[in-house]
């Protein structure tokens, strides 16, 4: 609503046409001066103050001055301060008509508010004053406050620090309007404007009144990560940075202080340009570590509180701001400590010595097991060669593991002595980190402490008793373990390991690699044929599953017989013939056909059965030489031979004998 100060009123007269007939201006001072007299002259929009007469449910009625009186309506009664009111009360009302249709004024009490409010959030404004205003509800982007019946705008932003919004609804705060717009009905305001002019003059007090090194108290409001803000009055806080609070190394403020608490804090820092207060507890009084080699020596022992345990050690607080480590590796005479929590607990009080003092770095180093009894001690009464004891495998290494047998004492287990027969890359391929084993004392040497383990001692070598497992002809199940270039390593039942070499696998010598017959984890069956116990070898054989096809072959296939046999492959030089399964043989180019041929594939064919002659036998490449002309010619020749001996005896009808009468008479037809 727009201020009415200045605002042109007209007199009853020119609005009723009485009078002169013209209309007279009047201005809002000269209509109060009007309404000073027994009856006022009031107009629409005027703000009068009247006396509540009656009340009813028809609303409340009020004496304004006026020949009649005016009404306040029954739904403006349900306010509550409105609902209040009792005959007699003083109540400011906006002429809203002249006539209600009953004769009587029309009367608003929350428009003469409200006309008041945008009066007072103006002057408040205008004169940045402070006004004073309610939260209502909390609506997007901020909240929705009340100022005498007129609703305002209080970003969140602008509501101070510490002050919670959902907690702040319902409560009435000083605010200062940032924006207005009366016409618009836009206004903004700021309670953190507010906090933030009484701070200035708190710290403008603060500054004035103290310097560096004065004490001064205060209230903690609040506690962060990195320190505590105390509130020193008004609104100002100081901060106490976590390194000020005590000379203790702290993880926590709350370790210190707690909110709410009345502390007396040293003034480390003025900022009087950026207004900033720096605080200090711990400086009230005396660096520990200034005098701290006056209260503690190197090697004696002392009482102590585990404050804090980290991967790499426990720290030890020996008195309120001097803290001492124990390494890891001095919390026990153990090596598998894994974390210090292992062995103390925080806020165990424990006794430790001194190993070191640095004043200048504020370090000292402690040790927690130096005050404990050494387990090597007496070590050689306990333990003894060739003792088979219980271990865990603490740790491992590329040369082997160390095995912890008790607390304090390990030996080491190296790979040559983890398996007889395995050869052992990595312990991890025997043993897991934790695990409990059996293992033999091999060696003790208290002087240096140092163990020598063993895990295969635990059992009986099977290479000793070899010769009581296996015997050359047995046949043998086994696992193939590794392939190489000349044979397959297999694995035998007992862990021991033979070699099936590659002129092992077949008769024919016809594998080139052992991938083309076996791969890595086939099971298979072999035979043993060689077994030294001194090498601790074992030859295996494929091949010698079966009886070999070559034994006997001069017998069966002797030189200058005639065989047959089966084409396999043909190429350049010649033919493979298989002569039986296993024996196979090899007819030279040459020697495919009596007449000349420059590749076999002209007179041959794979699977063709042909007769050859037997030339050769090379029992070293387990080859025959074959010759298929030689078996042609040696048929002819011994068809001759019959011919010549069936013709000695008389007989006549062989081709000979007709060749013979035919010639004889194709001579005779020449002479005639």
């Amino acid at each position: 609503m727009e201020d009415m100060t200045n605002q042109t009123i007209l007199t009853p007269e020119s609005s009723t046409g009485k009078g002169t007939g013209e209309e007279h201006p009047m201005t809002m001072e000269e209509l109060e001066k009007e309404m000073s007299g027994e009856f006022h002259t009031i107009r629409n929009g005027a703000i009068v103050t009247g006396t509540v007469i009656r009340i009813d449910p028809n609303g409340i009625f009020v004496d304004v001055g006026y020949k009649t009186d005016g009404a306040i309506p029954a739904e403006e009664c349900n306010d509550v301060d409105i609902k209040a009111l009792k005959e007699g009360d003083k109540v400011r009302v906006f002429v809203k008509g002249m006539d209600d249709g009953n004769g009587q004024i029309n009367l608003s009490v929350r428009r003469a508010r409200e006309m008041d409010a945008w009066d007072q959030i103006q002057k408040s404004f205008k004169n940045k004053t402070p006004i004073e205003g309610k939260l209502v509800e909390r609506i997007k982007g901020g909240y929705d406050v009340d100022i005498s019946g007129v609703r305002v705008f209080l970003p969140q932003s602008q509501l101070s620090h510490g002050k919670n919004g959902k907690d702040s609804i319902g409560k009435a705060f000083m605010l200062m309007v940032t924006e207005c717009d009366r016409r618009r009905k836009n206004v903004v305001v700021s309670e953190r404007a507010v906090v933030e002019v009484e701070r200035s003059k708190r710290r403008e007090d603060i500054f004035a009144s103290h310097k560096v090194g004065d004490l001064i108290n205060g209230s903690v409001s609040r506690i962060v990560e990195y320190g505590a803000f105390v509130d020193l009055g008004g609104g100002v806080e100081g901060l106490i940075h976590r390194n000020d609070l005590s000379w203790s190394v702290i993880g926590n403020p709350r370790e210190v202080v707690q909110p709410g608490q009345q502390v007396e804090a040293k003034i480390l820092k003025i900022d009087v340009e950026k207004g900033k207060i720096g605080l200090g507890l711990k400086q009230k009084r005396e660096d520990p570590w200034e005098t701290v080699d006056q209260r503690y020596e190197v090697s004696r022992k002392y009482e102590g509180k585990v404050k804090n345990l980290m991967d790499f050690g426990a720290f030890v607080e020996l008195e309120e701001g001097v803290e001492g480590l124990v390494h890891i590796s001095d919390l026990s005479w153990a090596r598998n400590i894994r974390h210090p929590s292992d062995v103390v607990k925080s806020g165990d009080k424990i006794t430790v010595v001194v190993k070191e003092i640095d004043k200048s770095k504020k370090r000292i180093s402690l040790s927690y097991k130096d005050t404990l009894a050494h387990p090597w001690e007496g070590i050689e009464g306990k333990y003894h060669v060739n003792d088979v004891v219980k271990g865990k495998v603490n740790n491992m290494t590329e040369f082997g593991a160390f095995i912890e047998i008790e607390e304090g004492v390990e030996g080491l287990l190296h790979v040559s002595d983890m398996d007889w027969v395995k050869k052992i890359n990595h312990p991890k391929e025997v043993l897991e980190k934790g695990q409990e084993v059996n293992v033999k004392i091999l060696s003790i040497d208290s002087k240096t402490r140092r163990l020598s383990l063993g895990l295969k001692q635990t059992s009986v070598d099977p290479w000793e008793v070899l010769d009581t497992t296996f015997k050359v002809g047995d046949v043998v199940n086994g696992v193939v373990k590794n392939l190489v270039s000349y044979g397959a390593f297999v694995q035998l039942a007992n862990g021991l390991e033979g070699l099936l070499h590659i002129s092992e696998f077949s008769w024919q010598n016809d594998v080139k690699d052992p991938s083309e017959k076996l791969k890595v984890g086939d099971q298979v069956s072999v035979v043993i044929y060689e077994l030294d116990k001194g090498k601790q070898k074992i030859g295996l054989s494929l091949r010698r599953m079966e009886d070999d096809p070559w034994k006997g072959i001069e017998r069966k296939y002797p030189v200058g017989s005639i065989q047959t046999g089966k084409v396999i492959s043909l190429d350049s030089a010649g033919a493979e013939v298989e002569v039986i399964t296993g024996v196979s043989g090899f007819i030279h180019v040459s020697q495919v056909a009596q007449e000349r041929v420059q590749h076999p594939s002209e007179v041959l064919k794979p699977g063709d059965q042909v007769t050859f002659k037997v030339l050769e036998l090379d029992r070293k490449n387990r080859r025959l030489k074959l010759s298929i002309k030689e078996a042609t010619m040696d048929t002819e020749a011994r068809e001759l031979q019959k011919y010549q001996r069936e013709s000695s005896t008389g007989f006549s009808d062989t081709i000979g004998d007709l060749m013979r009468d035919k010639l004889q008479a194709l001579k005779e037809q020449l002479k005639s």
